[in-house]
């Protein structure tokens, strides 16, 4: 090569051990039709000028091999051709990225590329800029921003940053985590620690803290990921330490919510949260926080500041629902709690009347895979938040993940819920001709309807359709609960009989002890099979004595309403 001749290759790049590499100001070309290899057989890492990754078609990877970092003194550029992505994966053990002090990435997003692991970059001292680790997973673009403050006694250095996959280890209820290990963001983590040999220090710069996800995607066992927050584990090796960044608003970061079942209070000291979603990329922001960094946590010889994870407070109780056979959706024995491969079910066994032994509230996960099918036998959810307090808001539908194994046959029924995803591989059994529509603000709706303002239902490339043609077209986002007025006494238990040979058509036992002005809970999982032409009685055993009105309604066409002429069947005093 001539000296300075930028240099395009189509292959690996291999630096032997001894030799030197000098960029120069030339730009190196990975443009590849497969996933290139960097190797560095050297023991100091490979110096690039400018380093363009542009796959020229499709989707591609350049991969740094064991023990191969490389360092970028100008500019990391990711492909300019929006259509194709190229990703730089440095997972592999001893592999990372540094940016030179004078260096700046581009183009790194979703549809471009970022870096699959360990970023390294300068944080200069003072009031320094913002500085955007774009970074993400094998799946998604989830850039972490860091932006401090003016503080006294700081120097500049390097930091480094990489997301990892999977639930935290310590984020679990055996070490009282401040966010609920089932309602996290991803999951996924963002790791921040300081190198080995850095001479960054923070001094008293207070810090503001970013991360970015995918949204419809990584929000999926949130209710909504506008009510998340943020926490940081600190350290383990002697006694796990969490810090929580609560938040000073109940609503949530973007403001099209409130939270209040999940923040459940203003606790101190708080922080401003702010945040906002566009083009599929979410993102929260804290400002001004001044916790301390972790110190004592060695990981391969860097410094631990914080593993930071994002999802709903721990303040209520959250299931996920993992299928571990083939059943019916309200089958308690379908579904465990603790994981595809247990079979304990601790919903089935709450004292708690809104909780049961299958997924169905706003604060429930379901989980669908490990090669299982789970028949809808009945309607899920509400898709309401209010009004009617807890009883009305807690039922309003769970968040739903189909894995590549996982089956879900919709039938006749409807699945209202908070979030709802078929990843590749799945298989959706659906039957009306509308099933799988995903209007959520305008009929025709489909048999998934996620709640307003959340993310449309998901179908993601290569899942699964089977046609029944045993559905049918559903006409409302929400369900709303009958017109009642004044206050209610709860029913302890109800009954239908058929007329004249006493039949036992349904019997439900309540648990409720709660009396209000208006809403319902909903025990979509009890139902009567109604025949035209045969008489039918019900029995109420109230909650109470004295002067009682009882109404019941039915929903004769299924419309989801019970306003219709003729669908108040009974009215007592």
């Amino acid at each position: 090569f001539t000296s300075g001749d930028d240099i395009t290759l189509n292959g690996n790049f291999r630096r032997y051990s001894g030799t030197s590499f000098l960029p120069g100001t030339r730009t190196i070309t990975f443009s590849g039709t497969k996933s290139d290899t960097i190797f560095n057989e050297d023991a100091n890492p490979i110096n690039f000028y400018n380093l363009t990754l542009s796959i020229p078609i499709g989707e591609g990877e350049l991969l740094l091999w064991n023990n191969s970092p490389i360092q970028i003194n100008n500019i990391l550029n990711f492909t300019n051709i929006a259509t194709n992505r190229t990703v730089l994966n440095a997972r592999r053990s001893g592999s990372y990225v540094i940016i030179g002090t004078a260096g700046s990435i581009t183009n790194a997003s979703e549809a471009r590329g970022w870096v699959n692991g360990e970023l390294r970059m300068n944080i200069p001292s003072d009031d320094a800029p913002a500085v955007t680790f774009q970074i993400g997973d094998d799946f998604s673009y989830s850039p972490f921003r860091l932006d401090f403050r003016n503080g006294s006694g700081s120097n500049a250095g390097y930091l480094a940053a990489k997301v990892i996959t999977g639930s935290h280890p310590y984020m679990d209820l055996t070490y009282t985590p401040p966010i609920a290990p089932s309602r996290v963001i991803g999951p996924k983590y963002w790791r921040l620690t300081k190198p080995n040999g850095s001479t960054f220090v923070r001094g008293a710069r207070n810090f503001d803290p970013r991360i970015h996800f995918k949204s419809p995607g990584d929000d999926a066992l949130v209710d909504y990921w506008g009510c998340s927050e943020i926490a940081y584990v600190k350290k383990w090796s002697t006694g796990v330490e969490f810090q929580q960044i609560y938040d000073n608003n109940l609503s949530s970061v973007d403001g099209a919510f409130s939270c209040s079942d999940t923040k459940t209070s203003l606790l101190t000291p708080n922080y401003d949260y702010s945040g906002s979603s566009s083009s599929n990329l979410a993102n929260i922001n804290i400002a001004d926080v001044n916790y301390a960094f972790g110190n004592s946590e060695i990981i391969s010889g860097d410094t631990l500041l914080g593993d930071f994870v994002a999802g709903n407070r721990n303040s209520i109780t959250y299931y996920n629902f993992y299928s571990i056979k083939d059943g019916d959706w309200t089958d308690p024995s379908t579904w465990s709690t603790r994981s595809f491969n247990d079979v304990i079910n601790d919903a089935a066994s709450s004292t708690d009347p809104l909780i049961k032994g299958y997924p169905r509230r706003q604060y429930d996960n379901a989980i669908i895979g490990n090669g299982k099918r789970v028949v809808l036998n009945t309607n899920i959810g509400h898709n309401r938040l209010g009004p009617g307090g807890v009883q009305t808001y807690t039922l309003a539908g769970p968040s739903v993940t189909v894995r590549d194994s996982g089956t879900v046959a919709f039938g006749t029924s409807v699945l209202r819920c908070m979030a709802f995803s078929a990843l590749k591989g799945s298989t959706i059994e659906i039957g009306s001709i509308n099933g799988m529509q995903t209007n959520t603000n305008s009929a025709p709706y489909g048999n998934i309807i996620t709640i307003q303002g959340n993310p449309v239902p998901k179908f993601n490339d290569s899942i699964n359709v089977v046609y029944t043609a045993s559905g049918y077209s559903n006409s409302l986002n929400t369900y709303p609960y009958p017109d009642r007025n004044g206050t209610t006494h709860y029913i302890e238990r109800f009954f239908v009989y058929a007329s004249p040979s006493n039949s036992l058509m349904l019997d439900n036992v309540t648990l409720d002890t709660l009396i209000r002005a208006n809403g319902c809970i909903n025990y979509f999982e009890k139902k009567a099979t109604l025949r035209a032409g045969q008489s039918y009685y019900c029995t109420i055993d109230p909650s109470s004595t004295g002067l009682r009105k009882y109404k019941v309604w039915i929903d004769y066409n299924m419309d989801g309403d019970f306003a219709d002429a003729g669908e108040e069947v009974i009215n007592l005093d």
